[in-house]
């Protein structure tokens, strides 16, 4: 990594991933036996390689593995990313630059701060800002009479975000916010420890840092959930693409955090968006697995009554299967949660300024103290996350019955 050598770091984390993938496959056969060991199985399982090892006694070639035959591609992997981001330079950073502007920009100090003359062309005028609070509470309204007070509360929120953003949000009003999301899913225990946590963090110094870090995981886990729900549910209703994606999923999950950043870094160069990209790649897998595993999982008579009533395979997907699926996704999505935040540590080394800055800070002076604070600052935030989302995910389940 301090050599930036994409080809060595990805080849030593391929046999990370090839030997977790080979565990988790022969664990997995084990368990799934149709018999049990016999004799003849424990004599071949320790005859085998016990005559092998023997014999590479006086076969050099079966004790140490002959250098001529070494491949050795970490440098055609090296000169082929490189290549790369000669040939598509350009492409790369018109992506990043727009990807920062009209999405990480606006999430972090919200249309309020990003539409200027200097980036939009426009000025955000007071006309404007009237206009789009007008928007807001027609759509609002349209939630409201078409779904309920959840969807609509949920549609203020979100307009609200987008107009402010989440680091421009008075500390009183986001606090209440996840005080009263923690009471409704998980009772006055969760509105306690949202209370809590907040108050440490105030307390502590490092809300402006933690506003930060919840922007950035925030933003990777909305779309870790839009791309992982459409991947998750085109596999589950084919066979042939979950297997296809099992592999990778394992890869991505079993690699080291540090082999996500080397490729980041060379395609996008130091920022925000060389860090989204680096959680998101790392976090995406939990909602796929949690997600296909819900979908598939669906009570077979369920899915039949509806197919007997006339229903389409699509309508069944989206009427039957993920209805009953949702404790399972919010399940993936507490764990893409904490995935992303556990992340976002190792991305402070390309660019974050949340609480993962101030935990590399604390490690390059020797500071426990810092380190301390805003590492536990991170755990607090994610065990406040897992308490929301799992009172919700039982909410589900209770209300199926499940």
């Amino acid at each position: 990594m301090r050599k930036a050598r994409f080809g060595e770091s990805v080849l030593a984390g391929m046999v990370i991933a090839l030997l977790a993938m080979t565990m988790d496959r022969v664990s997995v056969g084990f368990v799934n036996r149709d018999r049990s060991f016999a004799r003849r199985d424990w004599l071949l399982l320790g005859g085998l390689p016990l005559g092998l090892g023997m014999l590479a006694l006086v076969v050099p070639a079966l004790f140490s593995y002959p250098e001529p035959w070494l491949i050795e591609p970490a440098e055609r992997i090296n000169q082929s990313l490189l290549g790369f981001v000669r040939e598509y330079g350009l492409a790369l950073d018109s992506i990043k630059k727009n990807a920062f502007l009209f999405f990480i920009l606006p999430s972090r100090i919200g249309l309020s701060g990003t539409i200027a003359p200097y980036t939009f062309g426009i000025e955000f005028t007071p006309f404007l800002q009237t206009l789009y609070w007008s928007t807001l509470a027609l759509v609002a309204a349209g939630a409201l009479w078409w779904r309920g007070w959840a969807v609509c509360l949920v549609v203020l929120a979100c307009g609200t975000w987008l107009f402010s953003g989440v680091t421009q949000a008075p500390w009183s009003a986001f606090l209440l916010f996840v005080a009263l999301a923690a009471f409704s899913a998980a009772g006055w225990r969760g509105l306690a420890l949202a209370i809590g946590v907040g108050a440490y963090i105030l307390l502590c110094g490092l809300w402006e840092r933690a506003m930060l870090s919840i922007y950035l995981t925030g933003l990777a886990v909305l779309i870790c959930f839009v791309v992982g729900m459409g991947v998750a549910m085109l596999a589950s209703q084919r066979d042939r693409v979950s297997s296809m994606i099992r592999p990778v999923n394992d890869t991505l999950q079993t690699m080291p955090q540090f082999v996500f950043l080397i490729p980041v870094l060379m395609l996008f160069q130091v920022g925000e968006f060389s860090a989204l990209v680096a959680i998101v790649a790392y976090a995406i897998v939990p909602i796929i697995r949690y997600a296909e595993h819900g979908i598939r999982a669906c009570d077979p008579t369920l899915i039949e009554a509806a197919r007997m009533m006339g229903c389409r395979r699509r309508q069944i997907l989206h009427k039957v299967m993920l209805p009953l699926a949702i404790p399972q996704i919010l399940l993936g999505v507490n764990q893409t949660v904490l995935f992303a935040l556990s992340m976002l540590v190792i991305a402070a080394l390309v660019g974050t300024a949340g609480l993962g800055q101030q935990i590399y800070i604390a490690l390059s002076k020797a500071n426990a103290g810092l380190g301390f604070l805003a590492g536990m600052s991170i755990a607090l935030i994610a065990i406040t996350a897992d308490r929301i989302l799992q009172g919700f995910a039982a909410r589900r389940r209770k209300a199926f019955g499940l």
